[in-house]
Order: C-alpha cells, then sequence, then structure tokens
C-alpha cells in the first residue's frame, strides 16, 4: 500500500513540476513576445514620424499644385477672352485698311471717268 501511495505521489509530482516548466516557459514565450514588440514599436516609431512629416510635405504640396491650377485656369479664361478681342480688333483693322486704300482709289478712279 504504501509504494502503491508513493506511486501515485511521485506522479503527482512530476505532474505539477512539468505543469510548472510549461506555465513558466509560457510565461518566458510570452515576456519575450512582449519585449519583441516593443523593439518593433521603438524600432518603427522614427519611420513613423518620417512618414507623418512626408504626408504633411505631400498635403502642402498638394495645396500648392491645386492653387497653381486655379490660377492657370483662370489665365486660360483671360487668354481666350483676350484672343476673341484681338480677332475683332483685327477685323475692324482691316476693313479700316480696306477703306483706308479702296476709297481713295474709288475717288481717283472716278476723278479719271468724270474728267
Amino acid at each position: 500500500m504504501f509504494i502503491q501511495n508513493y506511486g501515485v505521489e511521485i506522479s503527482a509530482t512530476c505532474a505539477r513540476t512539468a505543469y510548472e516548466k510549461q506555465k513558466e516557459l509560457s510565461r518566458i514565450k510570452e515576456q519575450e513576445r512582449n519585449e519583441y514588440i516593443e523593439a518593433n514599436i521603438k524600432s518603427t516609431q522614427p519611420l513613423v514620424e518620417e512618414l507623418k512629416a512626408l504626408k504633411e510635405y505631400v498635403n502642402a504640396l498638394e495645396k500648392d499644385i491645386k492653387e497653381q491650377n486655379q490660377i492657370l485656369q483662370s489665365q486660360v479664361v483671360e487668354a481666350k477672352k483676350n484672343g476673341e478681342e484681338a480677332k475683332k480688333e483685327a477685323k475692324i483693322a482691316r476693313i479700316i485698311s480696306l477703306c483706308s486704300i479702296g476709297i481713295p482709289i474709288a475717288f481717283s478712279i472716278a476723278e479719271l471717268l468724270f474728267q
């Protein structure tokens, strides 16, 4: 009887020791994993800050480009208006030049005919 109880006690002790070792290994693995995660966070923190700065820079560039685009669009509209006005002025100038040449020629021809 004593040997049986002693065997059961040894088995229980072995099981308890195995459980405690497994628990300790799990705790150590969890601690190592947490340390690894913390190290990764610390090592990536400068990259995160750099990306934030880059994002701000890109946003500023985008804002500048939009402003320049608006300026260019207003210049295009103004240039179209100026082009239409120049066309009208050129047409008027052509008519005036034809008149300034045509009227004296007409008078000269009339003077020659009715002389």
